[in-house]
């Protein structure tokens, strides 16, 4: 049995591949050769830190429903933002969509 046979490191060697091809190509080049994939990131990043504000408006919430606190005042910022990062992440979808339908049309005009 060779010892290669016990790790697969073919998908370790295939990243350090494209790490040195994405240095020695330069950054823009890469960026350039598949938009979509690092606008994603940058889109996947946004939706993260909407979820959070979420769920801290959710979870911080959450208690004083139990409770049945009978002030309403106390629960208006939690509904604040619940409803804030709702609407985020439903905006960041549909702009991810248009996004998405425009820029593979443009890349499906130039062939990439």
């Amino acid at each position: 049995m060779q010892p290669n046979e016990l790790h697969n490191f073919d998908t370790l060697e295939q990243n350090i591949d494209s790490f040195n091809a994405a240095v020695g190509a330069g950054f823009w080049d890469v960026v350039f050769s598949d938009p979509l994939l690092y606008l994603g990131y940058a889109f996947a990043f946004v939706a993260a830190i909407a979820f959070l504000v979420f769920l801290r408006g959710f979870l911080s919430g959450l208690p004083k429903v139990f409770t049945m606190d009978w002030n309403e005042e106390h629960q208006e910022h939690h509904r604040v933002r619940v409803t804030w990062g709702f609407f985020m992440l439903v905006y960041l979808f549909i702009a991810w969509e248009i996004a998405r339908f425009v820029l593979g049309g443009i890349l499906g005009l130039f062939g990439a």
